[in-house]
């Protein structure tokens, strides 16, 4: 006797909803997107989600938000908790031979009964499904250890985790997760013992091993906070702990790095030379007595009387000896300036790089060829 089309239909229905429930009850997480589960079902999504939606489902699968869960495992309140920290995904063909996960769970507690290490370990590990590494003991490694060896555990990035309540997508995000908690916590403790409790941020980068997940900590500022000084002229990153007083850490920022430029300057005294320049002061700084040594190339060239490009090709070509500040800005030594401004002699040889063509003056002089031949 055919079948109308409407007995079809409800035979359809219910083939779909029961491939969907076995679906769902073989998902680790308990639940897994609407569309996803459409997509494995090969039907609409807005089929799948109207059949979903009347009471006949109610019973063996929840709907919520876009999202199937096992009533059998989670409540929707439990599920939406857990939403945004794991990634599942609809079982493959070849699990559907298994019994589902409640059966399985079961089956695992009966075996372990008798093994009271290794079901404590499995009821703590049970609440959320994993447990950090970092954190086993001995006597929780191995149990772990153990349990992997059945089959009921499986090593993850950085974790232990049960395979009947976590996918691998899910125990990955899970790992990475972890792998940046320990990180913070590292990072946390490192900088809670640096003076104003900050870092430069190339320290903080260096100290963390794993720029990316340093980048991901500081772009939540929930744990550290950024900020910048000028050293230089130019601005340098700083890190804090975001409990920190921010006054007290920036002003900590600052003394570093006068320490940094004083050193950096100090280092340019042996290059200055000893002679001050004429009305120049001994200055209290390093930055200050490299300067009352020093001639910037303007200054020479006005001290000298002659061209800025021949001031600069002599500095190149070493007949005025010069070197670079730490601001990076061209210095000349007093003393050769002076010599060349009170020895006629020596101030022709100085000169005499005035002779020296336009191309080359371009390219001491950063100014152009055309520019060049024009004055």
């Amino acid at each position: 006797m055919p079948i109308d089309s409407a007995t079809q239909a409800a035979q359809d229905d219910r083939a779909l909803l029961e491939a969907a429930a076995a679906l769902a009850a073989r998902v680790p997480e308990g639940f897994v997107d609407l569309s996803r589960l459409a997509d494995r079902l090969a039907v609409r999504p807005e089929r799948l989600k109207l059949l979903l939606s009347s009471p006949a489902a109610t019973s063996q699968l929840g709907l919520r938000g876009g999202v199937v869960f096992d009533p059998a495992r989670l409540t929707a309140k439990l599920m939406q908790a857990r939403l945004a920290e794991l990634k599942p995904e609809p079982p493959p063909q070849a699990a559907l031979a298994l019994p589902p996960i409640t059966v399985r769970l079961a089956q695992r507690q009966l075996a372990v009964a008798d093994d009271p290490p290794l079901w404590a370990f499995l009821t703590r590990l049970a609440a959320q499904g994993y447990l950090a590494q970092a954190e086993l003991s001995a006597a929780d490694e191995a149990a772990a250890q153990a349990l992997v060896a059945r089959g009921y555990l499986t090593w993850g990035p950085g974790l232990v985790y049960d395979p009947l309540q976590l996918g691998p997508q899910s125990a990955a995000a899970l790992g990475a997760k972890v792998r940046l908690a320990t990180i913070r916590d590292q990072l946390v403790a490192w900088l809670a013992e640096q003076p104003g409790q900050t870092a430069r941020r190339e320290a903080f980068i260096e100290q963390a091993g794993d720029p990316p997940a340093a980048q991901a900590l500081l772009a939540r500022r929930d744990d550290f906070v950024a900020f910048s000084i000028t050293v230089l002229q130019q601005p340098s990153a700083w890190v804090r702990l975001a409990l920190a007083p921010a006054a007290e850490a920036e002003a900590v920022a600052r003394a570093q790095a006068a320490e940094t430029e004083n050193r950096l300057w100090e280092a340019c005294l042996p290059l200055a030379g000893e002679l001050l320049r004429p009305g120049a002061r001994e200055g209290e700084t390093a930055h200050q007595r490299v300067g009352a040594r020093t001639y910037t190339a303007h200054a020479a060239a006005q001290r000298l009387n002659l061209a800025g490009g021949t001031v600069l090709v002599a500095a190149r070509e070493g007949g005025l000896p010069s070197f670079t500040d730490p601001a990076g800005q061209l210095r000349l030594t007093a003393a050769s300036v002076e010599a060349a401004a009170t020895d006629d002699a020596v101030w022709e040889r100085v000169a005499a790089y005035e002779s020296l063509s336009a191309q080359d003056l371009a390219l001491a002089s950063g100014l152009t060829h055309r520019l060049l031949r024009e004055h």
